[in-house]
């Protein structure tokens, strides 16, 4: 079995020295000489395989079944949405699934809608929206420590972000994946990884001086202290301590 997901790149019709008609050749040849031993799928977006059978007239009448898989219903798409949840053991807080409908269905009105992908990025913008949340109300209230149960939880403003960021957008505009300000946040984004019942934040987190070369120093309680770098990777752990902002030997210049 032979699988050629988004098929339509074989082939380039703009670009005549492209060697996608020579491999489609090929490929056609191999079909015909092989008819009871090959399976062969084609698959991609349907206006775009429309068009690539367009230019290769021998591929089409070789594919005999053509198969057209509708885009999943909008309460469909939230059930995935509640597995991913699930499975990253996040939870959904009442009136997160409204809003979150509501963006799948002003998702599925724009170009590039990918269905599961689209609710994918949605999950993960909508968990990068919490950290941030979670991360600016611990700071902002007084109270530095952070419940498991505020860092399991996504809320409907956590999807109200990106509904009004789709909303704002022309009916033709791209959606591109993006995370807001994911250095100081990304803390929580990878704390909600570990076993914690509570996590205790620092104002220096958010000091806009810090440099980018320097690393946070997090505490999760009952456990051991690890290092959070600001490339977002973890360093080796230490001895429990506060948290805090490290920063990096003077440098000499000549």
């Amino acid at each position: 079995v032979l699988l050629i997901d988004e098929a339509y790149y074989l082939y380039n019709a703009a670009n005549d020295r492209d060697y996608g008609q020579e491999s489609i050749e090929i490929l056609l040849n191999f079909m015909e000489n092989n008819r009871e031993d090959l399976v062969v799928v084609l698959a991609g977006y349907k206006d775009r395989m429309e068009r690539f059978f367009s230019y290769i007239p021998g591929m089409n009448s070789r594919i005999g079944n053509h198969i057209d898989f509708p885009n999943y219903e909008v309460d469909e798409l939230f059930e995935i949405s509640a597995v991913m949840a699930r499975d990253l053991e996040y939870e959904l807080a009442p009136g997160a699934a409204d809003v979150f409908k509501a963006y799948i269905k002003r998702r599925m009105a724009m170009p590039f809608f990918s269905n599961a992908r689209t609710v994918r990025n949605a999950m993960d913008r909508a968990r990068m929206n919490s950290a941030i949340r979670v991360f600016d109300t611990a700071l902002s209230g007084g109270n530095p420590m952070v419940s498991r149960a505020d860092l399991m939880s996504i809320t409907p403003n956590d999807f109200q972000i990106i509904l009004d960021e789709a909303l704002a957008a022309p009916d033709d505009a791209i959606l591109a994946k993006r995370h807001a300000r994911p250095p100081a946040s990304r803390v929580l984004f990878h704390a909600r990884r570990g076993d914690v019942s509570s996590l205790s934040l620092s104002s220096a987190m958010g000091d806009p001086r810090a440099s980018s070369s320097s690393s946070l120093s997090l505490t999760l309680s009952d456990r051991p202290r690890r290092h959070l770098r600001r490339d977002g990777g973890f360093s080796s752990t230490t001895p429990r301590g506060s948290l805090r902002r490290r920063r990096p030997p003077p440098v000499g210049v000549a």
